[in-house]
């Protein structure tokens, strides 16, 4: 989009600031919005007025405690009270503090870099898929995975909503790679790297290239950058970064049909194979806790518990439901 291009944007220019402030603040903006933006603000003295009151009114709100503050954004604005210039105000703070709570996972109501390319996509469960984009970036999917892929101009975006995914990102140093979960956010330009979502944990791995992770609210941020061999598990938005070696062969062993065990608890191991099941295994309380290691069939879940009474003292009991039970023998 040309920067001197207003023509998406709202007309009054306390809606349009409004506009602005969320993206900027809420941590949203492209590079190409960022040019967009500093002509708007130049384009017209009212532009950069409303701009300015907006700054005004957000340094007030930075006294009020943020325990205070969301609640007070999430308030719906009294007419009587304020007035529709005010309120536009109000809401353009609102949406600030949303946008930062969303963690980007949900596209903004309102954008105005047009999609070049747009699609969601889907695997069920026990299902892979592997998906070559336009840009000759390739995107293997695992098991039960929901994803949707949005390229603009600037910025080439993938919402993860759940599943697990293998990035093979074509570089491009115009134009970022950006891998949102309501957990955190990977950026990069060009690398191989994996990312998996499930039950509200994010975890990273990186096979080559660098990533950068980054979590938590705007005001908050917490960035670590991740290099090859090297991973980042969180558990919750804002969580403690910690990089760790990692060993991503075993870890992105499910491209090869294979899941990797090393020491691991039945519980774990169970958990990891349900992933590629429809009906579950369940495991009495007291093996959860027993170890073993192997590499086992994830296209053939039935294998694993054919071997495992050779590796630990157990018996599979089969359920009418079509899953199994693992019994002490």
């Amino acid at each position: 989009m040309d920067t001197s291009d207003f023509s998406n944007l709202p007309g009054d220019p306390l809606d349009a600031a409004a506009y602005w402030f969320t993206r900027d603040h809420g941590g949203l903006m492209t590079a190409g919005e960022r040019r967009q933006f500093q002509a708007w603000r130049q384009a017209d003295p009212a532009h950069e007025r409303a701009y300015q009151e907006m700054l005004q009114i957000w340094r007030l709100t930075q006294a009020v405690p943020d325990r205070d503050l969301r609640p007070l954004a999430a308030r719906k604005p009294t007419p009587r009270l304020a007035s529709p210039q005010r309120r536009r105000l109000t809401w353009g703070l609102a949406g600030a503090v949303g946008a930062a709570a969303a963690a980007g996972v949900a596209w903004p109501l309102w954008w105005p870099a047009q999609a070049l390319f747009q699609q969601g996509y889907a695997t069920g469960r026990g299902e892979r898929r592997r998906i070559a984009l336009q840009d000759d970036s390739v995107l293997t999917l695992n098991t039960a995975t929901q994803a949707d892929v949005r390229y603009t101009q600037d910025e080439r975006h993938i919402a993860l909503q759940a599943g697990e995914i293998m990035f093979e990102v074509s570089p491009d140093k115009a134009r970022p790679f950006i891998v949102d979960t309501a957990v955190g956010r990977v950026r990069v330009t060009g690398t191989r790297f994996n990312v998996r979502y499930d039950r509200e944990r994010m975890a990273v791995s990186v096979e080559s290239g660098s990533v950068e992770v980054s979590t938590g609210p705007w005001w908050n941020r917490q960035l670590a950058q991740l290099t090859a061999g090297q991973g980042i598990s969180l558990a919750h938005r804002g969580d403690a970064m910690q990089v760790e070696a990692v060993d991503v062969a075993s870890l992105t062993a499910w491209r090869q049909g294979k899941a990797v065990f090393d020491n691991v608890p039945l519980a774990q191991v169970v958990d990891e194979i349900n992933r590629y099941r429809s009906q579950p295994i369940r495991v009495a309380a007291a093996l959860r806790g027993i170890r073993i290691a192997g590499v086992f069939d994830v296209d053939n879940t039935a294998s694993f518990l054919t071997a495992l009474p050779a590796l630990i003292p157990v018996r599979v009991v089969p359920r009418a439901d079509g899953g199994s039970d693992i019994a002490a023998r």
